[in-house]
């Protein structure tokens, strides 16, 4: 499978962060900490219902800074001053999976991600938080150590996107 490479600014802030796209529908410039270098979600914006970090990989700096200082929206995404809806994305990502297995989804650039931690060397405990992977049944040791803001940045500045191709499982409808 070719490499989604040239995913826009959506499509990259994804790749390099895992975040979901109704996360990224819904961020705001408050939710976004540059100093700390964390994406802080409130639980009414997440798929979990639960407070969220998603580390700010060093790559995506540059981007947030400009967002974060336009005083023209609450939003960090804005299509033509408006804020996003769910079917903003389909023009910008038909032309990024262009030549590729058009049943891609923006989704299925979250399993890109959490491949390219695994091979970065990211472990799964802090994969697991910037994801927001929430697994009830580990051990009470893992349930209880909470990752802190520190390992997040340190496993995001970790982060290599360029390992070569990631094999996705697209399912098909009907």
């Amino acid at each position: 499978m070719k490499e989604i490479r040239k995913t826009g600014k959506i499509g990259d802030s994804a790749l390099r962060s895992g975040i979901r796209r109704g996360e990224i529908i819904n961020l705001e410039r408050k939710d976004v900490d540059l100093i700390s270098r964390i994406i802080k979600l409130v639980p009414d914006r997440t798929k979990k219902d639960k407070f969220k970090r998603i580390p700010i990989h060093k790559d995506l700096i540059p981007f947030f800074e400009t967002k974060v200082h336009n005083l023209l929206s609450d939003r960090v995404f804005l299509k033509n001053g408006d804020p996003l809806k769910a079917g903003d994305f389909k023009h910008p990502w038909r032309l990024a999976i262009q030549g590729m297995d058009q049943r891609l989804r923006l989704h299925d650039v979250r399993a890109v991600f959490i491949t390219n931690c695994r091979r970065s060397g990211i472990p799964e405990s802090v994969l697991q938080a910037i994801v927001g992977h929430v697994d009830r049944m580990r051990p009470i040791t893992q349930r209880y150590g909470r990752v802190s803001d520190q390992e997040l940045l340190d496993a995001i500045d970790k982060l290599v996107t360029d390992h070569g191709s990631t094999e996705v499982l697209t399912c098909v409808n009907g």
